[in-house]
Parts: structure tokens; C-alpha cells; sequence
């Protein structure tokens, strides 16, 4: 049986990657492809999703997808294994966002510095939206493609309609961290509150920089919306999905964004999504949801206000959305996960028969 084995150096319940990596998994067994997933860092996962690491214990796969984004310690001896590999990037935001956490940055740093050895390397390199790829491709990867998220159908949600004097529940879900920029998000409901109806309310659900989420609740306080916005900290997938039910809007005013599944997630839950039409989450949203223009909160709570105020606006918002949701299917589902990773071992295999038969015949090893 063909087997494909993955690595990140952390793994934990609900985080992106580590999602990906499920989702890899199963999309390979509904084909009859094993493998096993392995991290030196586990955290609150079931038992026997991940595998603790150790190097031999991807000698007896196929291919071993090696899952980059920050640094990691392990990588030279990964790369010293004697299996076909291909990198998987998870592209991280610029250092810059980073400034007040040292550690974080270095992290980062080195990690790039990492991702640029495996260029020369010439491993095969995929990202999970063209924006993470043309990032590969500006740094020299020569042999690279795109590997899906998620897997998407129709959506069974039927939306309620959306009522004018209702109070509005506006919703973001990402990592609390600079460049997601949930401060910005914050100034912008402020202006906004006054004209929404009474007891209207922001959710922003994740976690994270405890430095910069200290910061929120600092600016919470300050603003006087100690009552009006919650930082919900982690979710079960459950309670996550009833605030994406309850949500009036979904708005991302993130400043980096590899693909940003949220706004998916948001879409498949016909919440209008507003977003900041920059880096991944612009392809994503592909010209639907409504695009925020400038970092200004008054202007964003001013267009907010007119789309909140006008039901068949917001409709129309969502049905654009259906659309986008539609094309977005075609790519992202688990028979391409099947079709690029079959593919690409299939390559291996080739490449790894030329390299058998030159050094039996030469004596001379070949670069992979």
C-alpha cells in the first residue's frame, strides 16, 4: 500500500495546520493511501491522531510532505532521510508584525532563512493559494503548485432574514496577532455602534499574542466597550458554528493572509463577509463580499452602517458569495488533494528511478 507521511514540528486541536494535515490524511485513505502524521510538539490532540517524531519513523513511506512555516530545529535530519520529500509552505506574515516579541521574530527569521535552504535543495514546493506560491516563486522555487485547504459542497444553511432594527452581531475569527489587525476591527465598531440598534455586539473569536491580546483588552476598556465586545478565546467547532449562525456580518480587516478560511467558513454560513482586499484573502473572496478600501475606521463604520442598514443589500452580498462558494468547489475538495499528491509521488517514483539507475550505472549521485 502507497503511504504518505507528513511533519510539522508542532501540532495542536484546531490549529490551521494541523488541520491541514488531517485533512490530507483523510482525503488520501478514501483512496486506499496510508500514513501517519508526526510532531515533536503535540498539544491537546486524541490520542493516536499524531505521532511523536523520531527519525526512523518515516523510513517505509512513499513520500514525506514536509509542512514549513516557522522554524524548525528538525530539519536537517528530516532532509537526511533517504525518502522522497516535497514541502508544503504555510507562508507566515513579514517580521515587521513582530517587532515586540523577539522570540517570535527569530522564529520567523530563521525560518525563512530555512525555507530558502530547501530552494536549494530543489524540492518540490506547495503552497495553499497562488499568493503563498508566488511567494515560493519569488524566493527561487522552480517546481511548485497548489495543494487544497478544505473540502467544499453545497451548503445546507438557510440564513434568516436579515431584519433592520435588530441588534447586529459582527463577527471575526482569527488568531489574536498585529497583523490580523482585530485593533483596527475594535476602532472601527466604535464609530459604528452609535447608529446600530441597541445591545448590537463584535465577537472575536481566537487566541494568541498575549502581548498585543493584552493590548485589545486594554483598548476595550478604554473605548467603553467592555459590554459590547467579547474575546471568546477558543471554540469547539459547535459553539463556533452557532456564532457563525448568528453573525449579521463577518469582517476582516487583516493585513496578511495566506488563504484566510474563516471567510470561507463565513460564506458556507451566508454571513456577508467585508474584508480588506489584500494578500491571500482577496483570491479568496474572488470579487465577492464587499471590499474595504482604506484602514480608516470611520469610513469602514460609515460603509458598514449603509450595507447593515439595507437587508437587500445584504442579500445580494450573499448571493454573489453562493457564487464565489461555487467556483471555490471546483479546486477545493479532496479529489484534488488526491489527484496533485498521487501525481507527485508518481513523479517521485521517476525521479527516484532515474537516480537508481545513474548510480548503478555511474556511480555518481543525483541531486533530488
Amino acid at each position: 500500500m502507497i503511504a504518505i507521511h507528513q511533519f510539522h514540528y508542532r501540532a495542536s486541536a484546531g490549529e490551521a495546520i494541523t488541520q491541514h494535515m488531517l485533512f490530507i490524511r483523510e482525503s488520501l485513505a478514501e483512496i486506499g493511501v496510508g500514513g501517519k502524521i508526526f510532531s515533536m510538539e503535540r498539544k491537546n490532540l486524541p490520542q493516536g491522531k499524531v505521532q511523536a517524531w523520531s527519525p526512523d519513523s518515516v523510513w517505509d513511506c512513499d513520500l514525506l510532505l514536509i509542512h514549513h512555516s516557522q522554524y524548525n530545529p528538525e530539519l536537517k535530519k528530516i532532509l537526511s532521510i533517504e525518502v522522497p520529500k516535497a514541502v508544503i509552505y504555510h507562508s507566515q506574515p513579514p517580521s515587521r508584525f513582530f517587532a515586540h516579541d523577539p522570540l517570535a521574530l527569530k522564529n520567523i527569521e530563521k525560518g525563512l532563512k530555512q525555507l530558502r535552504f530547501l530552494k536549494r535543495k530543489e524540492m518540490i514546493a506547495l503552497g495553499v493559494s497562488d499568493f503563498s506560491v508566488s511567494g515560493l516563486r519569488d524566493l527561487g522555487f522552480k517546481s511548485t503548485g497548489i495543494l487544497p485547504l478544505i473540502h467544499l459542497e453545497p451548503s445546507s444553511v438557510v440564513k434568516e432574514t436579515f431584519e433592520r432594527d435588530e441588534a447586529k452581531h459582527l463577527l471575526f475569527v482569527g488568531k489574536l496577532a498585529p497583523h490580523k489587525k482585530q485593533a483596527l476591527l475594535i476602532e472601527t465598531f466604535y464609530h459604528l455602534r452609535k447608529e446600530l440598534p441597541p445591545h448590537s455586539q463584535l465577537h472575536l473569536v481566537g487566541t494568541g499574542d498575549p502581548v498585543y491580546t493584552k493590548y485589545l483588552k486594554l483598548l476595550i476598556k478604554q473605548l467603553g466597550l467592555t459590554q459590547s465586545v467579547s474575546l471568546t478565546g477558543k471554540l469547539t467547532e459547535s459553539n463556533l458554528r452557532e456564532y457563525y449562525l448568528l453573525a449579521d456580518a463577518f469582517i476582516c480587516m487583516s493585513e496578511y493572509e495566506g488563504f484566510c478560511l474563516p471567510v470561507v467558513e463565513a460564506m458556507k454560513s451566508e454571513v456577508p463577509v467585508f474584508y480588506r482586499p489584500i494578500s491571500g484573502v482577496k483570491e479568496t473572496m474572488g470579487g465577492a463580499g464587499v471590499e474595504l478600501m482604506t484602514d480608516d475606521p470611520v469610513q469602514n463604520a460609515i460603509l458598514l452602517n449603509c450595507f447593515l442598514r439595507s437587508p437587500a443589500a445584504l442579500k445580494a452580498v450573499v448571493a454573489k458569495q453562493q457564487t464565489r462558494l461555487k467556483s471555490l468547489s471546483g479546486f477545493q475538495n479532496r479529489k484534488t488533494v488526491q489527484k496533485v499528491l498521487m501525481g507527485l509521488c508518481h513523479r517521485q517514483s521517476e525521479i527516484k528511478t532515474i537516480f537508481s539507475s545513474m548510480k548503478s550505472s555511474h556511480d555518481a549521485p543525483l541531486t533530488l
